[in-house]
């Protein structure tokens, strides 16, 4: 709080949780844990913990069940002018450090941007062969690779129909494929609730991806992109069953 400012009697737990939430929202990738909290506002950690409750039951914040450190959560997104780039990156990052330190794999957020989904980051894992297929900032079709199709596959249809027929000839033009292929992957996806592509941007990838919210928007997608072998055929239940775990409980 500015020092300049007068304190309002009687509203020390307003000036308590609003300087919790500008703390985790400032803090960004890094989150921050209820000692930090404590020690950095001077709030007791009991009264740290209780507020962080009320917090949590509200979704202004979300606590990572790995680290038990805090970001920010849904609630805190209610402008139009939020950066949901940013809140991708601050929401999403923990998790996709932790799938590619666990499974050694590139993966890659994802941000959907109208009819396209930019990568906004992406992390190599320590496998010795990595998959390549964006760097930061690159733009994407949706509908062309299982990064893509997994936020296709979490709209409405109606509104995933129109965005690949609007994609359609850059689609076609750059997978040299049928489009009832296309149309297959996405019917897939939405049946299993994450997409998979194999091959579909390059021959012997492979490539899972599940659909990233906002509340009840699709935002983006977290995608893991390997070289198809035998160990990725042992690993990619598991990492089906991280995602979901971490992005549906």
């Amino acid at each position: 709080m500015d020092h300049d400012e007068k304190t309002i009697k009687g509203a020390q737990s307003v000036y308590r949780v609003l300087g919790i939430l500008e703390a985790v929202i400032l803090s960004g990738d890094s989150m921050m844990s209820p000692k930090e909290l404590s020690a950095s506002l001077d709030i007791p950690l009991a009264t740290v913990h209780r507020l962080l409750t009320v917090l949590r039951q509200k979704q202004f914040v979300t606590c990572d069940p790995a680290t038990k450190k805090y970001h920010i959560g849904d609630s805190c997104l209610i402008s139009p002018r939020m950066d949901v780039t940013a809140y991708i990156r601050s929401r999403f990052m923990p998790l996709a450090e932790r799938i590619s330190q666990r499974f050694g794999y590139s993966t890659v957020l994802y941000a959907r941007k109208g009819y396209d989904a930019q990568c906004v980051e992406r992390l190599d894992g320590w496998h010795p062969i990595q998959v390549f297929l964006n760097k930061v900032g690159d733009r994407r079709p949706l509908g062309m690779g299982s990064a893509t199709l997994s936020i296709l596959a979490a709209l409405p249809e109606d509104e995933a129909e129109a965005i690949l027929s609007h994609n359609e000839e850059e689609i076609l033009f750059v997978l040299k494929t049928d489009f009832s292929a296309v149309r297959a992957f996405l019917g897939q996806a939405r049946r299993n609730g994450y997409a998979l592509s194999h091959g579909m941007l390059l021959r012997e990838t492979i490539g899972v991806s599940h659909a990233l919210r906002m509340g009840n928007e699709v935002i983006g997608s977290i995608a893991v992109d390997a070289v198809h072998t035998a160990q990725w055929d042992k690993d990619q239940p598991l990492i089906i069953e991280a995602l979901r775990d971490a992005l549906l409980s």
